[in-house]
């Protein structure tokens, strides 16, 4: 092993170090600003409560399964499918109800 790749390692591992939580904070604000609470700002504003906490709860679910998936919990991909397939089928209901 040469000098020059036991001083290249510090900074691989302060990248690693770096991105792991980067990815997860980035995943998270994304996961954030999806569909669920867009839809729960437009249906608040247009003053349909129930609607607008229908939005949330599906953001929401969305939100924590994307996060608990993330942590390396257990049933951590089920967690996230249920999450998104609420997402899903909530933003479809309220594709059906506009029209």
């Amino acid at each position: 092993m040469t000098t020059a790749t036991l001083q290249r390692t510090p900074s691989r591992l302060t990248c690693l170090a770096v991105a792991g939580p980067l990815w997860t904070a980035v995943s998270l604000a994304q996961a954030a600003t999806r569909e669920g609470y867009v839809l729960g700002r437009h249906f608040a504003r247009a003053g349909q409560r129930r609607t607008a906490t229908l939005s949330y709860v599906a953001g929401t679910a969305l939100l924590l399964g994307d996060g608990w998936a993330m942590t390396g919990g257990p049933a951590g991909t089920l967690t996230l499918a249920v999450g998104a397939i609420t997402a899903m089928l909530w933003i479809s209901a309220a594709a059906a109800r506009a029209h």
